[in-house]
């Protein structure tokens, strides 16, 4: 039986740094059953929560529930959670199906029930056929399979996976999250996942939350992150944004001016926007198109990628924001039979309905009803 997890108002402080807390005061409600993802960078603190969920961290402030249960001082043995780590963990003395037995002989089942929950869960994650063998004999999809299988045999209320994919090929990655996606679904577990991968997490997850240093700064599904981020941090982090100074103008209609004077009718910002406030307008790569008038570039350089060519701009002085990695464009080469070269001078049309238009300070987003915690 799976549970929601409530956690309120949480801090995790070290006792060698106790001014500077890892996560300061953090907030989450996790429904039963779903596929939940936290996502950022390296230290952002996503692993620290997900271990405080596991009782392996300490809880400095604030409770973490399961369902109505507070958990902060039980013991992690005694959370019924299952665990998948990035080095997989399995024991190499141990062949397949003696590795998902461990934590059901533990528990002291009762063989005719254990041979039956093992036998389950290895059909379940398709590694029937290799459950005589030792780990040295898998492959490493095939070791994470072991890996999830020995998680979930058990039972738990909740399964935590602390970037179980980071050590496989792209490949396998791709195979191994369908099949994580795919288990989850079929025993409905409330499952909390940290990856740094924004692809994986857009591929997996009911929901996203992106953190940077210990604070959520967004909670959405996948295509509300995507499309709709609460900020330019969301925005950049999420794929690629290319990110331009702008200003808003209220006289008949209300645009959006890029710089260079070049602007944008937008239907969907909010009330609130005052005639000549500045803002920072957010394009995403394939979000422009080829026109004869728009915004004036000049192509850098192009990679070609089959399905569509990447081009990396150069704009006049005063037209991006500073620090980005690059300004790009995606040109999708099943609707267009011209690909440019580096120098040509070209001119792009943002698509108004789908860019993202964000306050000066580039801290939220002033299209309406987008929403941080969703």
């Amino acid at each position: 039986m799976s549970v929601s997890i409530n956690v309120e108002h949480v801090v995790k402080t070290y006792k060698d740094n106790p001014e500077r807390p890892v996560i300061p005061d953090l907030s989450v409600q996790i429904k039963n059953g779903e596929f939940f993802t936290l996502l950022g960078p390296s230290g952002c603190g996503k692993t620290t929560l997900l271990r405080m969920i596991a009782g392996f961290n300490s809880i400095e402030g604030g409770t973490i529930a399961f369902d109505s249960l507070v958990i902060n001082d039980i013991p992690a043995h005694k959370r019924n959670i299952g665990m998948v780590f990035q080095s997989y963990a399995v024991f190499p003395h141990l062949t397949v199906r003696q590795n998902v037995e461990y934590g059901l002989k533990i528990r002291k089942i009762e063989k005719s029930e254990l041979k039956q929950r093992v036998d389950e869960v290895l059909k379940s994650v398709k590694i029937e056929e290799y459950q005589d063998r030792l780990p040295e004999r898998l492959s490493g999809g095939q070791q994470q399979r072991v890996a999830l299988a020995r998680a979930i045999v058990i039972h738990p209320q909740v399964l935590l996976m602390d970037e179980p994919l980071s050590n496989l090929d792209a490949k396998l990655r791709i195979e191994m999250r369908s099949a994580i996606r795919d288990v989850q679904k079929q025993i409905g577990i409330t499952t909390v996942y940290v990856t740094h991968d924004q692809e994986e997490a857009l591929a997996i997850s009911d929901r996203i939350a992106v953190m940077k240093d210990g604070v959520i700064q967004q909670i959405g599904s996948p295509k509300e992150i995507y499309a709709r981020p609460y900020n330019t941090f969301v925005s950049t982090f999420i794929g690629h944004s290319n990110l331009f100074y702008g200003t808003v103008r209220k006289k008949s209609v209300t645009s959006v001016e890029f710089a260079d004077g070049y602007k944008i009718k937008m239907s969907n910002l909010e009330n609130s926007v005052k005639d000549g406030q500045k803002v920072v307008i957010s394009v995403r790569p394939e979000e422009f198109s080829i026109s004869k008038s728009g915004l004036k570039c000049k192509i850098s350089n192009s990679t070609f990628l089959g399905k569509y060519t990447n081009y990396v701009l150069s704009f006049e002085d005063g037209m991006c924001i500073e620090n980005q990695p690059s300004i790009e464009f995606s040109q999708d080469l099943g609707h267009s039979d011209h690909i440019y070269s580096s120098g040509n001078d070209i001119y792009l049309e943002p698509n108004s309905e789908k860019i993202n238009v964000f306050t000066e300070d580039m801290q939220r987003s002033l299209i309406k009803e987008v929403k941080r915690f969703a």
